[in-house]
């Protein structure tokens, strides 16, 4: 079964919290499905492949079927979109600061369901696996244009040290990655 990844930057270290991404279904038919997510350590562009894709598997999340919600019609496909949330505090991603990764998200049991992609570019291309070709650059079939995939990873803002000699216990939330429109 191919699946697709793609990287994103850790700038500070703090552990992911949440995770936030969008699809579709082909039938437009919005079942519940469950998913399998994986963080991944990152090999750049040139080490194996002309460009950078994921290497070893760091962290691995499976997700009972559930349902996402309805997030707008996406003119490209003609499909209605879903948002899926998942809150994994309990067992964070422990990131370290400096480091690129990739997310990967797969169905774990609706081929009908796809990733939905983004606008927003960061780095290098999302990658698609296939036991035939192994990693291969993702690209928009129709333009050849680079593709990335919709998703936010959130983590705890750092509570600042006067607040916490306060006393005062709070929590803030703050968004990375892809904020804008999505496509296809």
């Amino acid at each position: 079964t191919p699946f697709v990844a793609d990287d994103f930057f850790c700038a500070d270290g703090s552990p992911i919290i949440d995770i936030h991404w969008w699809g579709s279904f082909i039938d437009d038919n919005p079942s519940p499905v469950g998913f399998q997510i994986n963080f991944w350590t990152d090999i750049p562009a040139g080490q194996d492949l002309l460009y950078s894709h994921p290497g070893t598997v760091l962290h691995t999340y499976n997700f009972d079927p559930f349902a996402g919600y309805e997030d707008g019609y996406q003119n490209r496909t003609g499909h209605i979109g879903y948002r899926y949330d998942v809150d994994i505090s309990y067992d964070p991603f422990i990131q370290e600061a400096g480091n690129i990764y990739w997310i990967s998200i797969a169905s774990a049991d609706n081929d009908s369901w796809g990733w939905k992609t983004s606008i927003d570019h960061w780095n290098d291309d999302a990658a698609q696996w296939t036991a035939v070709n192994g990693w291969q650059e993702l690209l928009d079939p129709v333009t050849g244009e680079s593709v990335d995939m919709a998703f936010e990873l959130t983590t705890p803002e750092p509570v600042s040290s006067a607040l916490f000699l306060a006393g005062s216990v709070t929590i803030v939330y703050f968004r990375r990655k892809r904020r804008g429109a999505i496509s296809g």
